[in-house]
């Protein structure tokens, strides 16, 4: 016993802070750069593994270009397919804190730097943070080559996610899978892992390792937090798996990254596809078959299939092939897909314009077009990134936590209820059908219908006085709000807007409850479904309407009482 003692306690001092592991396979020209990014880290507390899938010599030759001790090297001998890599490369490190990179990635030159002191000075399992995006010279679709883009707050800022809510609103297509807290550009920690690991034989699922690894992570761990500057760059190369995969419509490439997947399982509910929403439904399905599979959060079908049917537009050439694996996914599982959510093939790709803009208060965009500030490659990439994010000060403790979900109202207590729909505030399990993903402003409606589904608790009589705040995309356009509970229409009105910010204000509303079960619901029509990229002003697909940002729920009465009656909020359980 004390032999094992002392072994475990020298396993302790050797153990590195962090692990930046490198799963690769025969792609020495973006493995060199990868690595040069790594290795340029000043902190020295650090395990760099490269696991290659096969015994590639010009692999070997690029290793053997750098003279570091922290590089750990290792090889499957025979090609082994994506997620036993990735498996195999896990469990040769030995970081109290670990990091997947592609090879064909980024860390900046503070990433780890920066994960040190946060991790410090935070207790938490997973830090996340977005990745800036790099698209190589030779990535297969000409116009987005040597593109950067990068989203990141004006000033730094850590927030603290409830790991269960996370998982409710992915399922419920409320957030973008690109706000996953992966193994893949996250630093998770050891613990967690192991955690894993007494509970199943294998970390990664046999389906997407990244994306899969996001739900593994949320479902053993109580919370996470996001930091709002990427840490990391997600390369695009020719080489990139997903974007293969997904977006490429060649169908060489795509046969060539399914098969290095190696086992890649299909769900009885899915159908196999290249459509990038269906293949990300499908690890998602997947995942909860395997970890949750009794348990909320339910997959909702419906949401996916509307956000599918808005991706087709990405990659015309298979426009047709796709929806018709929409169609199919929708026969499977007993859902109508709405014909008018189906538009024609869309319009050529609009790229971002270059230069900085304020998507939202404090959240920049970023866009560089790469050769004209001499990058060729992914180290370039991270050194131009270096030198364009706002400096950060000696302090990065700022911290807030994010509000807690909302999943019902209660109209008890003299209190009036904000309800904040964008992707820091509490209301996104609220949206019902035709909403897009949550943003850092709000939420666009992306059908001719959208709806608010608003549960109501404990019985109530009495008028609500509501003020709804948004925007209307590409004015003017008529909008219609009707308000209903059950069968009984509260409130129906039609406008014609004319600017692209509205702040409506109903006329008050009774509101007659005694059913615990009862909800009002808030009916969004909008004419002329149009998107960005139809008339050109951007590459978004969605045809959008109306866009929420936050509606204020009080009492409207003359009754000296009507304090009494104001509204309050339940949490999500």
């Amino acid at each position: 016993m004390l032999l094992t003692v002392f072994a475990w306690m020298s396993y302790q001092s050797l153990m590195p802070v962090f692990s930046v592991v490198i799963p690769t396979r025969a792609r020495s020209d973006t493995l060199r750069h990868a690595l040069r990014t790594v290795v340029a880290q000043p902190e020295q507390d650090l395990e760099i593994i490269v696991h290659q899938s096969g015994d590639d010599p010009a692999t070997a030759a690029v290793l053997a270009e750098f003279d570091d001790r922290r590089i750990r090297a290792f090889k499957t001998g025979e090609p082994v397919g994506m997620t036993e890599n990735w498996e195999r490369a896990l469990q040769r490190a030995t970081g109290e804190y670990i990091l997947f990179l592609g090879d064909d990635d980024g860390l900046l030159l503070d990433a780890c730097t920066i994960a040190r002191h946060i991790l410090t000075v935070h207790s938490t399992e997973v830090l996340f943070c977005r990745p800036a995006l790099y698209f190589w010279p030779d990535y297969f679709d000409t116009r987005f080559r040597d593109r950067l883009f990068s989203f990141y707050g004006a000033d730094s800022e850590c927030v603290l996610k409830d790991s269960h809510t996370a998982l409710g609103l992915i399922y419920r297509f409320r957030r973008h899978f690109s706000e996953l807290p992966m193994i893949y550009h996250s630093f998770v920690a050891r613990k967690l892992i192991e955690r894993v690991y007494k509970s199943r034989s294998n970390y990664f699922l046999e389906s997407m390792p990244d994306v899969s690894s996001a739900i593994v992570n949320l479902c053993f761990s109580e919370h996470f937090i996001r930091f709002n500057r990427p840490l990391c760059i997600s390369g695009m190369s020719r080489h990139s798996t997903n974007a293969r995969g997904t977006l490429s419509g060649i169908p060489e490439l795509q046969s060539a990254a399914i098969s290095e997947y190696g086992r890649l399982r299909i769900h009885p509910t899915m159908v196999p596809s290249h459509n990038h929403v269906l293949v990300v439904a499908n690890a998602l399905i997947i995942a909860k078959d395997e970890l949750f599979p009794n348990t909320p959060p339910e997959f909702d079908y419906a949401a996916m299939l509307q956000h599918a049917v808005k991706a087709l537009s990405e990659v015309p050439d298979q426009y047709e092939l796709e929806l018709a694996h929409c169609r199919a996914v929708a026969e499977k599982n007993g859902i109508g897909i709405d014909e008018s959510d189906v538009g024609p093939g869309g319009p050529p790709i609009v790229l971002p314009p270059l230069g900085r803009h304020e998507i939202a208060p404090g959240v920049l965009s970023h866009t560089l077009d790469g050769q004209s500030v001499g990058v060729q490659n992914v180290f370039d990439a991270t050194r131009v990134f270096d030198g364009l994010l706002p400096k950060l000060t000696n302090d990065l403790t700022k911290f807030t936590v994010e509000p807690t979900q909302l999943d019902a109202l209660a109209f008890e207590a003299a209190k009036s209820t904000a309800l904040n729909f964008s992707a820091s505030g509490n209301g996104a399990l609220l949206l019902g059908p035709g909403w897009s993903t949550v943003e850092d402003w709000g939420v666009w409606s992306m059908a001719p219908r959208a709806e608010l589904v608003l549960p109501v608790t404990g019985p109530f009589r009495g008028a609500l006085k509501l003020v709804i705040h948004g925007q209307i995309f590409h004015p003017p356009r008529t909008l219609r709000v009707r308000i209903e509970q059950q069968s009984r229409i509260l409130y129906e009105r039609e406008a014609c807007l004319s600017t692209d910010v509205v702040a409506l204000e109903p006329s008050s509303i009774e509101l007659l409850t005694d059913n615990p079960a009862d909800e009002l619901r808030i009916v969004f029509a909008i004419d002329r479904c149009i998107s960005p990229a139809e008339l050109g002003v951007s590459a978004d697909t969605r045809k959008l309407g109306f866009g929420l940002r936050r509606i204020e729920i009080s009492a409207a009465s003359d009754d000296p009482s009507a304090g009494r009656r104001n509204t309050t909020a339940r949490s999500a359980a």
